[in-house]
């Protein structure tokens, strides 16, 4: 083991030890990043998959909450051993975004097929 000192306070310092921790400093700090651009982005991604559905196709809006479920579920798999209070709220909030994804592509969808079903009735 190799065994250097702090080159600002001194105080010997373990090499493997250090690289441990910036690697889960690191992992930390990748966590809390992609969780933040989810949190930021995804919202107006829900109001968007009526909007790109009704203007040009509900296809469209079934490819773009395929997309934010996967960004979702990549950062829940990702990030599943980091464990720290911070990174467990993102979690949920990253569930909860994953399922109001889920939750608005169906609305929209059944709304949707509704709408045909009764337009071609008449």
């Amino acid at each position: 083991m190799e065994s250097s000192s702090c080159r600002f306070c001194g105080v010997p310092v373990n090499a493997a030890e250090a690289a441990a921790l910036t690697r889960k400093q690191t992992e930390l700090d990748n966590a809390i990043g992609h969780a933040r651009t989810i949190k930021l982005m995804l919202p107006p991604v829900l109001v968007l998959i009526p909007l790109v559905g009704i203007v040009l196709n509900p296809f469209w809006a079934t490819i773009l909450a395929v997309v934010a479920e996967v960004m979702c579920v990549r950062w829940l798999i990702t990030f599943r051993n980091v464990r720290t209070p911070e990174v467990g709220r993102l979690r949920m909030h990253v569930a909860v975004i994953s399922f109001l994804t889920i939750a608005v592509l169906a609305i929209f969808l059944v709304v949707i097929s509704g709408l045909i079903l009764l337009i071609r009735l008449r």
